[in-house]
């Protein structure tokens, strides 16, 4: 984290007052924790395993982001780095919107596109052959998920209208918050761990078939589908902390052939992008 905290530093933020250098503080806590099986012992280790997911989130995006100076990108940086340090999923406010934002472009840039910071879209990504516009939302409780697809795919209509370009639209949702049936502990590897999110996520698809059929098709025309990220904590029986997480794509079955394999092509390398292990 020290580099980390260096290029925040660098880039005109407050780093050393921000909730990424309080983070390293909450994981010495634990440690220094008389017994760690108390309340007090049980409340400092789940603020180290949310210090751990936050300090991954902001590593990866400064692997994809190291050398990006455009004032878009600061600014958004700018408030992600605001905000609480521990909140639950229904308060986690702007600077964890922001935050799945950049996750998304850094997993874009890090998959081979070129992101623009400089547009009111959430990610913009281009390669020699696609311009994509992402729109990202992530969801505070299942209740929500229709309200921001809606939006979403709205965004999409309104931002990629007049463009001269073809531009392809895709929706992201981070469903984190909405997946059930997760262990936190004592799965015995990292295949257990991913077996878990897949199979809460296939849950949450299942649960919402119907709403994710009809506004796929909905906004078949701006959008090429829907990526539904999920992503929870998992602490192995050897003590190991893993970060077990899963995109599921869902298209119109309207789509055509041409378009289906676009969405192929610009989603590709973007699971393999995501950083999974502590």
């Amino acid at each position: 984290m020290p580099c980390v905290l260096e290029w925040l530093k660098g880039k005109g933020l407050n780093a050393l007052n921000s909730r990424y250098s309080r983070y390293e503080k909450d994981i010495d806590q634990f440690f220094s924790c008389d017994d760690p099986t108390s309340a007090d012992g049980r409340a400092k280790f789940d603020k180290l395993t949310n210090s751990y997911i936050e300090c991954l989130s902001i590593v990866l995006i400064h692997r994809a982001f190291r050398d990006e100076a455009s004032q878009g990108f600061v600014d958004r940086l700018s408030k992600v780095t605001d905000g609480q340090d521990h909140p639950d999923a229904s308060s986690a406010g702007s600077s964890r919107d922001f935050l799945f934002e950049l996750l998304i472009a850094a997993r874009m840039s890090l998959s081979g596109y070129k992101i623009d910071f400089n547009k009111v879209t959430d990610v913009v990504a281009e390669d020699d052959e696609f311009l994509v516009f992402g729109e990202c939302k992530r969801l505070s409780s299942e209740k929500k998920f229709e309200e921001n697809f809606k939006k979403a795919g709205k965004q999409i209509i309104a931002q990629a209208a007049g463009m001269s370009q073809r531009v392809y639209g895709l929706v992201f949702l981070d469903v984190s918050s909405c997946l059930d049936g997760i262990p936190k502990m004592e799965l015995p590897n990292v295949e257990a761990a991913q077996r878990a999110i897949h199979e809460s996520l296939e849950a949450f698809v299942a649960r919402n078939a119907s709403k994710i059929e009809q506004l796929a098709e909905r906004f078949s025309e701006s959008s090429l589908g829907v990526c539904l990220i999920g992503q929870a904590p998992i602490w192995t029986r050897d003590g190991t902390l893993y970060i077990a997480a899963r995109t599921r794509v869902v298209a119109s079955q309207s789509l055509s052939d041409e378009d289906f394999n676009s969405l192929n092509k610009i989603l590709g390398r973007f699971s393999s992008s995501m950083l999974s292990l502590v």
